[in-house]
């Protein structure tokens, strides 16, 4: 951060500490389902601010329980900035599963670190691992100027059998079926997926 303004302070969690304080029986319940994570609530809010929209929307399917292939730990891999609903279930199961996990998120606050900015401030984290989010408290009209730098990591997985099983060919036929799982109602998701 090279120059900080007022306010804007970033917040982190530990997705696998939130992971880890559920149940053994959640846990099960949790794994296999998938979750829309989807950046288009980001675009139409920057276009109601008449801000600049940088990227294009992206839609993404992934695994509720993500597996960290460096650690070899599991964690919660949704979060209110893009995960919107769960393949599989009803709008209204969906809806609260959603908001049980995200309230799971707020609650846990021994999880939470909370930054505050200052001049030349440097922060690095693992977004495999670290969930972050901006306070939207600053002062419009104060100058923020920062650099951010992201790197690429594998596509969210859910076990180390599918990180060690990725391959160009099955992402790409894994890609082609997005759309297909979009437009499925629970029933038929449950279907084509079970098999």
């Amino acid at each position: 951060m090279l120059e900080t303004g007022l306010g804007g302070d970033t917040q982190f969690i530990d997705s696998v500490e939130l992971y880890n304080r559920f149940s053994p029986l959640l846990k099960t319940k949790l794994e296999g389902l998938r979750v829309l994570h989807s950046s288009r609530e980001q675009a139409n809010g920057t276009a109601l601010i008449g801000a600049i929209q940088r990227k294009h929307v992206i839609d993404s399917i992934h695994p509720v329980v993500r597996y960290h292939p460096v650690l070899k730990k599991k964690s919660l891999f949704v979060n209110s900035g893009f995960s919107r609903r769960f393949l599989g279930l009803k709008q209204e199961e969906s809806d609260n599963l959603l908001s049980f996990l995200l309230d799971h998120s707020k609650t846990c606050l021994d999880a939470h670190i909370r930054l505050q900015w200052d001049e030349n401030t440097v922060v690095i984290w693992d977004n495999r691992r670290v969930v972050h989010s901006a306070t939207a408290d600053w002062d419009a009209t104060s100058t923020r100027h920062a650099f951010r730098i992201t790197t690429m990591a594998e596509r969210p997985v859910e076990t180390e059998e599918e990180y060690e099983s990725w391959s160009p060919e099955a992402e790409e036929e894994r890609l082609k079926l997005k759309n297909y799982y979009l437009n499925l109602s629970p029933s038929e998701y449950y279907e084509a997926t079970m098999k």
